[in-house]
C-alpha cells in the first residue's frame, strides 16, 4: 500500500489532534515495518514541522512532503487544501487519510481512496464558542470531508451518533477506531514518589489534577465552585493544569474565602514530563467537561491507577467505563457529591482505581494500527 496522510496536525500540534496523529503514524509505521509479504510506503503531507515534534518521525520509514512554491509556503492552507491532490496523485498514493476532519478538494474524484477522521463536532454543539467565520470554515471542511471520503473514522460512539445526528451521515459509512494516549503515560506505577519537582511547584499537599485548556466547555468554573462546598477537603488542593484562556479569570474571581483561595492553583506551561508525575501522585482526577470527542485524560488517568470524576453524559463512559465516578457536570452540587464521594469513601476510590489498569488495557495503539489497516485494505480491494 501507498498511503498518503495529512501532517499538519502530527507536524505542528503538542496536544490531542496533535497527539492522536502522531500515536497512530508510529503504530502504523511499526505495524507496517512487520509485514513480511507486503510493500508499504507511508508519506506525510504537511507544513515544515516543529523540530522537536519531528523527532517522533525520525525511527521510521516516512517520506515528508512539504510545500515547494514561495506561494505555496506563504499559504500552506491553500496548499493543503488546493493544490494537494495533483500531488498526491504525482506521488503514485492509493489512499489518503486526513486526521483532522479535512480533505484536499477533488479527492473523490482522483482515483485516490480516502478517509477522514473525525473528533468531535464541538462548533457544531457550542457555537458560542467560535467566531462567526470559524464556525463557517469548519463546517464547511467537514461537511465537504464527510462527503468526499470513502470511509469515514469517529474517535467515539458518541462523536458517530453526532456525525449523524447534526450532518446527517449513513451509519454504514462510519467506523469507531477508539485512539490511545501517548507512551510516556503507559506503564505509570500508581506508587507515589517523593519528586522534589511537585515541591518546586508548591504541591506540597494531597492535590486533585485537573488537566486540559482552561475554557468554559471544561467546567473549571462550576467545578471551582464545587470544590468550595466541599468543606471536609479544605486540607486538599485543586489544580488546573493547561493553557490558559480570557475564561481562566473567571475561575479567580470566584470569592472564595481568603484559604480556599490558596487551595486552587492554575499551573501554565507545565514541562511534559512532568505531566505523568502528577498523575501519578494526586488523590483522583477530576474531569467535569460539557463535551468532548473521546476525553484523552481519563485514559491518561487509567494508566497511572488513578480514577477520575467524570461527566455522566457524551463520550465519557466509553473511556472510563466502571473505573472512574459519574455526576452530573451541569449541577454544582452533583459535583461536589462526587468530589466528597471518592475523597471521603477511601474504600470506594480504592475499588475504582482497582479497575483502572483493566480498563486502559482496552486501549491500544497496535489495535488502532490494526483496525486502521485493515479497513485500508478493505478499501483499496472494494
Amino acid at each position: 500500500m501507498i498511503l498518503g496522510f495529512d501532517a499538519k496536525r502530527a507536524y505542528r500540534n503538542r496536544t490531542g489532534l496533535g497527539n492522536y496523529s502522531r500515536v497512530l503514524l508510529q503504530a502504523l509505521a511499526h505495524l507496517v515495518s512487520k509485514a513480511e509479504n507486503e510493500a508499504h510506503q507511508l508519506h506525510l503531507y504537511g507544513p515544515k514541522p516543529d523540530s522537536e515534534l519531528l523527532r517522533s518521525f525520525q525511527h521510521a520509514d516516512f517520506q515528508h512532503h512539504h510545500p515547494e512554491k514561495w506561494l505555496h509556503q506563504l499559504f500552506p492552507a491553500f496548499w493543503r487544501s488546493s493544490v494537494l491532490t495533483k500531488q498526491l496523485q504525482s506521488d503514485g498514493i492509493q489512499l489518503y487519510h486526513g486526521l483532522s476532519a479535512e480533505l484536499p478538494w477533488g479527492i473523490s474524484k482522483s482515483g485516490i481512496k480516502s478517509v477522514v477522521t473525525v473528533h468531535d463536532l464541538i462548533f457544531l454543539r457550542y457555537p458560542e464558542n467560535y467566531t462567526w467565520f470559524d464556525r463557517r470554515m469548519y463546517t464547511y471542511k467537514l461537511e465537504r470531508a464527510v462527503d468526499e471520503a470513502d470511509h469515514i473514522v469517529a474517535t467515539s460512539h458518541f462523536t458517530a451518533q453526532d456525525l449523524v445526528e447534526l450532518l446527517r451521515v449513513n451509519p454504514q459509512k462510519i467506523s469507531v477506531h477508539y485512539q490511545d494516549c501517548q507512551p510516556a503515560f503507559k506503564h505509570i506505577s500508581s506508587q507515589q514518589s517523593d519528586n522534589t519537582s511537585l515541591v518546586h511547584l508548591g504541591l506540597n499537599r494531597p492535590f486533585l489534577l485537573v488537566v486540559g485548556t482552561i475554557e468554559k466547555r471544561k467546567n473549571g468554573l462550576r467545578l471551582a465552585k464545587a470544590f468550595q462546598k466541599a468543606l471536609e477537603m479544605e486540607h486538599i488542593d485543586l489544580v488546573f493544569v493547561g493553557k490558559a484562556t480570557a475564561f481562566t479569570e473567571l475561575i479567580k474571581q470566584v470569592k472564595f474565602s481568603a484559604n480556599a483561595h490558596a487551595r486552587i492553583k492554575i499551573l501554565e506551561n507545565l514541562p511534559f514530563y512532568l505531566l505523568p508525575e502528577l498523575y501519578r501522585n494526586c488523590l483522583f482526577h477530576v474531569y467535569v467537561s460539557e463535551y468532548e470527542g473521546f476525553g484523552i485524560p481519563i485514559l491518561e488517568a487509567l494508566n497511572a491507577g488513578k480514577t477520575s470524576l467524570t461527566s455522566a453524559v457524551g463520550c465519557f463512559s466509553e473511556v472510563g467505563g466502571e473505573a472512574v465516578h459519574y455526576c452530573d457536570a451541569f449541577q454544582v452540587d452533583s459535583i461536589a457529591q462526587g468530589l466528597h464521594d471518592l475523597y471521603l469513601n477511601e474504600s470506594f476510590r480504592f475499588s475504582l482505581e482497582a479497575r483502572t489498569f483493566e480498563q486502559a488495557a482496552k486501549f491500544s495503539s497496535d489495535l488502532l494500527a490494526v483496525q486502521t489497516c485493515d479497513l485500508y485494505r478493505r478499501l483499496l480491494s472494494a
